[in-house]
């Protein structure tokens, strides 16, 4: 068993969500490569879907599905309209990392019956201790002003360690962590207000 399949095995045995990230082309493509089956802009719906399905059928059990990477393709409402359509038709939510001001998915997303939630910061665009710690202040902060945040972080170790220092200490300071399934708009009147959650 390869070991991401363990990860997500033991993920989902804890009560976490998994999130299927999805390569897309990115505007210095080829010099910046997310790798094989990449989502291109002019690959053609035919193309994109096939890699996409490609892609999701790798493994299954994960709840929705995130961009890695993709500012071009995101930004091409003929490639990406039908991207989000089949993700949509499958019955998972889309995360769009937030990396990307050009992204058209939560503009598109609504159009294909799709749920959908743009991350609010990212964790580990500089992945230092003390820089995750201080996204991980503007992510509570966005939280306790908007009743719900959505952040982004790679599997790093120093990302890892931190924000799960941080979570630890969430419950204490009146704040839950929700499964990012209840961030996307039409779950969030499910969340309680006065208790901001942080995903």
């Amino acid at each position: 068993m390869e070991p991401n399949f363990r990860a997500k095995r033991r993920a989902r045995a804890a009560g976490h969500e998994v999130v299927l990230q999805i390569p897309m082309e990115p505007f210095d493509f080829p010099r910046d490569n997310p790798g094989p089956h990449t989502l291109l802009a002019g690959a053609g719906k035919a193309a994109n879907i096939d890699n996409l399905t490609w892609l999701m059928s790798r493994f299954t059990g994960y709840a929705g599905v995130a961009n890695f990477l993709g500012g071009k393709l995101t930004a091409d409402v003929k490639a990406l309209t039908p991207v989000l359509r089949e993700i949509a038709a499958r019955g998972l939510f889309y995360v769009d990392d937030g990396t990307s001001a050009q992204s058209l998915a939560m503009t598109l997303a609504p159009g294909q019956a799709l749920a959908a939630a743009r991350a609010d910061v990212v964790l580990d665009s500089t992945a230092e201790p003390e820089a995750i710690e201080a996204a991980l202040a503007r992510l509570e902060a966005i939280a306790r002003d908007k009743g719900v945040a959505i952040g982004v972080a790679s599997a790093l170790p120093a990302s890892v360690e931190t924000i799960g220092r941080f979570a630890r200490a969430l419950e204490a300071r009146g704040i839950a962590l929700i499964p990012l399934s209840a961030a996307m708009p039409s779950q969030q009147s499910r969340v309680a207000i006065g208790s901001p959650a942080v995903r």
